[in-house]
């Protein structure tokens, strides 16, 4: 885990790559989209952090990118399944590990 802000997004390192989470919530809707960060988004979040992270994931969520009539130019970049899953699962093991410290 890079970065986080609960209940909005998170940042996980995967080698090489920066995958990130983003909770999406449309009225009665919640989804997780999970994308990888660009080249240009990764240099953005090096070079001015959090804010930067903070405003990718308003600009995620604002473009609806699940809706089926949504032209976001995120949706493109959804995460395979199985990469999802390995996401959440870190997520998790993560968070399971915050609750177990004293």
């Amino acid at each position: 885990m890079i970065a986080k802000q609960p209940h909005s997004w998170f940042l996980v390192e995967d080698g090489t790559r920066l995958p990130l989470d983003v909770n999406c919530s449309h009225g009665a809707v919640s989804y997780g989209f999970a994308m990888e960060l660009s080249a240009a988004e990764t240099e953005g979040s090096i070079h001015h952090g959090k804010g930067f992270i903070a405003d990718l994931a308003r600009r995620v969520r604002n473009s609806a990118p699940a809706a089926q009539a949504s032209s976001s130019p995120y949706r493109e970049k959804l995460l395979a399944s199985s990469e999802r899953n390995q996401m959440n699962a870190a997520i998790a093991s993560w968070i399971q590990e915050l609750d177990c410290e004293p």
